[in-house]
């Protein structure tokens, strides 16, 4: 999440975070797919998964309820593509 994402958010402007929220579902999906090919940039792109997850908490904690599954969504999404980097970056 970009900072300015985050100040779009907090004033009231939801609709490009949640545009933001699914193209990051997607790059996430598309990360867990690619750890299967070993790709050589995984321990950077588990930190960037790292960071994200983070500012996606961060997001989920001032958010409103009726955002919450989609942000929630995300985090699940964020973490999985993480964990399967993270263990293919210690399984090399």
């Amino acid at each position: 999440m970009t900072d300015l994402s985050l100040r779009q958010y907090a004033a009231g402007d939801t609709g490009p975070a949640n545009l933001l929220l699914t193209q990051i579902q997607q790059i996430s999906h598309k990360i867990h797919l690619s750890v299967a090919r070993n790709d050589k940039r995984l321990k950077h792109a588990e930190i960037s998964l790292s960071t994200a997850a983070f500012h996606l908490t961060q997001l989920l904690h001032s958010s409103d309820y009726r955002d919450r599954p989609l942000i929630k969504q995300t985090i699940t999404d964020v973490n999985q593509a993480q964990n399967a980097a993270m263990m293919q970056v210690f399984n090399q």
